[in-house]
């Protein structure tokens, strides 16, 4: 198995960080993306870790990356945030520049969590880790997941209504079985991992599992603040 940590994007609000990406944000003394690389190293099967990101941010992430041997930094060749592929392009040009024919776990790089991963990765099937956020309101905030007998039927962007609370963690398992569907499902033109997952279950069957414990979505300063005071 490899593992993915998707930390491609431009977006660094002036309140979080004004030079770097919000994976490498401080949160008790260590970045975003080292408490996620912790995780995955009590992974046993976890052959590679590789952290994809662009032109701009990948020396940062080349100096931090140094004291973990198994992790690699691979830049999508994007400089500028007019010309971003987008999450699912980003896991299309990784796969094809490492031929990847591995099982993937996909996480992305601003997702602060204290889950234990063994369990989610223990059945290698397509999967997406869900949490009960307990309200509605945030929950739009996020992928709204529907769950019926354990399997996800339905997942939403950001929707501007929602009775529902699960949404997604943007923690994926793709089984190796699974990864020649990207590039069918790209030529959709869609390009976010909820609008992939869609299009999954139509060709196979995705399983949620929810997972129980702290989890922070790093998108504004209010849930820095507070994961620096909550988070371990």
């Amino acid at each position: 198995m490899k593992a993915v940590i998707l930390a491609a994007g431009f977006v660094t609000p002036d309140k979080l960080s004004k030079d770097r990406p919000k994976s490498l944000i401080l949160v008790k003394e260590k970045p975003i993306i080292g408490h996620i690389l912790e995780n995955l190293e009590t992974l046993d099967n976890i052959e590679k870790t590789y952290i994809i990101t662009n032109n701009k941010f990948k020396p940062l992430f080349d100096a931090w990356i140094v004291d973990h041997d198994n992790a690699e930094v691979i830049s999508n060749g994007i400089s500028s945030k007019t010309d971003l592929l987008g999450p699912v392009r980003d896991l299309q040009y990784l796969i094809s520049l490492k031929e990847i024919k591995d099982d993937l776990i996909v996480i992305a790089g601003d997702n602060l969590f204290d889950f234990d991963l063994r369990n989610f990765i223990k059945e290698i099937e397509p999967k997406v880790g869900i949490y009960d956020i307990r309200n509605p309101d945030l929950a739009k905030n996020y992928g709204v997941v529907k769950v019926d007998k354990g399997k996800i039927v339905n997942i939403e962007e950001k929707p501007e209504k929602t009775t529902e609370t699960l949404v997604s963690t943007a923690i994926y398992l793709f089984p190796k079985n699974t990864l020649h569907l990207i590039d069918k499902f790209l030529k959709t033109e869609k390009e976010t991992l909820g609008e992939f997952i869609k299009f999954l279950i139509t060709k196979k069957e995705v399983s949620s599992y929810e997972f129980h414990g702290n989890w922070y979505d790093i998108a504004d300063y209010e849930t820095l603040e507070l994961a620096r005071k909550e988070y371990l």
